[in-house]
């Protein structure tokens, strides 16, 4: 839980740092960010995913940020989800690293070196530039470029659980999230990009989505309510299906229960 806790706290004031000294993070702290991997919660258990540390040179590509190391992630990129599950685990990375000190930037649109676009037989999808900031790694609330509530939700009973949604990062602000639903189900919808470059924008806003998805679950825990998420576009295993709000595209059914936590009793220790 304490993680947990760390993670939800970075959500409110996580920047994007583009600015970073030289020297790369020390073994130590690189043993204890292996440690981590094993504690990643998937949002999709069975899509398999492995990271690789970049360090001693720069990826190519638009938008890159020199950086002393970058986290590489792969999976299936054909595999349904694998792309949101990409966003939903770079992005508990990128939070564990604000709450430890450690900037971070995601790089949608950056290559790696032809010698690592795979490891172990699965393909390179995105990646995270990281390392010790030239500045500070947190920002105040009024900071975030962000859309109003009202623009993210027409669920006004849940505006505060999804604040966290509201205030994820995405490609070049995007902010492509839509929610809609009722309370304890919610859609997460995917606004289309524009058609100037919409393929490349298709996967990165996918990505996003598994950050709004990461926030989310992360709110949600904090307030005692577990998740569950379907990234069926059929919903076959909902009695009903909800429909997708016009211009945009189903990503995710959301569903927790409403009631609140019971209260956990006090047993006073037995006295000899």
């Amino acid at each position: 839980m304490e993680d947990i806790q760390k993670q939800y706290d970075a959500i409110f004031v996580r920047k994007s740092v583009r600015k970073y000294r030289s020297e790369p993070l020390p073994p130590d702290a690189m043993f204890d960010l292996q440690r981590h991997v094993k504690e990643l919660e998937p949002l999709l258990p069975d899509i398999p995913f492995a990271f690789e540390v970049l360090t001693g040179e720069h990826p190519t590509g638009k938008f890159v940020v020199q950086a002393p190391q970058y986290l590489l992630f792969y999976s299936k990129p054909d595999e349904p989800g694998a792309w949101e599950n990409c966003g939903y685990l770079l992005e508990q990375f990128s939070l564990l690293f604000t709450s430890l000190g450690i900037g971070s930037c995601f790089l949608g649109s950056a290559k790696p070196p032809a010698s690592m676009m795979q490891s172990n037989g699965l393909d390179y999808l995105s990646m995270l530039a990281f390392g010790l900031p030239e500045g500070s790694v947190t920002r105040e609330r009024a900071a975030f470029k962000r859309k109003p509530v009202e623009e993210v939700t027409d669920v006004a009973e849940e505006a505060d659980l999804l604040e966290a949604v509201r205030l994820a990062p995405s490609a070049v602000n995007s902010q492509p999230w839509l929610v809609t639903g009722v309370r304890g189900d919610l859609l997460f919808c995917r606004r289309k990009p524009p058609f100037f470059g919409r393929k490349h924008m298709n996967l990165v806003n996918r990505i996003d989505m598994g950050i709004a998805l990461c926030h989310f679950r992360l709110a949600a825990a904090m307030a005692g309510k577990p998740i569950r998420v379907s990234l069926d576009p059929a919903q076959e295993h909902f009695p009903e299906k909800r429909a997708v709000p016009s211009g945009c595209v189903f990503s995710a059914r959301v569903t927790y229960c409403t009631a609140a936590p019971p209260v956990k009793q006090y047993k006073a220790p037995s006295v000899d």
